[in-house]
C-alpha cells in the first residue's frame, strides 16, 4: 500500500510539474509573441520617424534654397532700382537739353524775323 501511495503522489507531482511546465511553457509563449508585436511597433514608429525626419530635412533644404533666390532676387531689384535712378537722372538731363534747345530755337527764330 506504501507503495501504491508513493507511486500514486509521484505521479500526481509528476502531473502537477507536468502542468505547470506546460502553462510556463505558453506563458512564455505569451510574454514572446507580444515582445515580436511590440518590436514591430516600435519598428514601425521608428520607421515613421526617419520618414518625418528625411522630410523635415527636405524642407529644411527648400527654404534654404528659396532663401538663397530671394537674396539674389534682392540684389538684382537693388540693381534695377538703381538702374532706374540713373535713367530719370539722364532722362531729366535730356529733357532739360531739349527745353534749351526749344527755347533757343525759338529765340533764334524770332530774331531772325526781326
Amino acid at each position: 500500500m506504501e507503495g501504491d501511495s508513493l507511486s500514486t503522489i509521484m505521479c500526481d507531482s509528476f502531473s502537477r510539474i507536468m502542468g505547470d511546465f506546460q502553462r510556463l511553457g505558453a506563458a512564455i509563449n505569451q510574454l514572446d509573441s507580444e515582445r515580436a508585436e511590440k518590436e514591430a511597433e516600435v519598428q514601425k514608429v521608428m520607421e515613421e520617424l526617419e520618414s518625418e525626419k528625411a522630410q523635415k530635412e527636405a524642407q529644411v533644404q527648400k527654404v534654404m534654397k528659396l532663401e538663397s533666390e530671394k537674396a539674389q532676387k534682392e540684389v538684382q531689384v537693388q540693381k534695377v532700382m538703381e538702374e532706374n535712378v540713373r535713367l530719370h537722372a539722364m532722362l531729366d538731363r535730356k529733357e532739360a537739353q531739349l527745353q534749351a534747345m526749344s527755347e533757343q530755337c525759338k529765340f533764334m527764330a524770332l530774331n531772325h524775323h526781326n
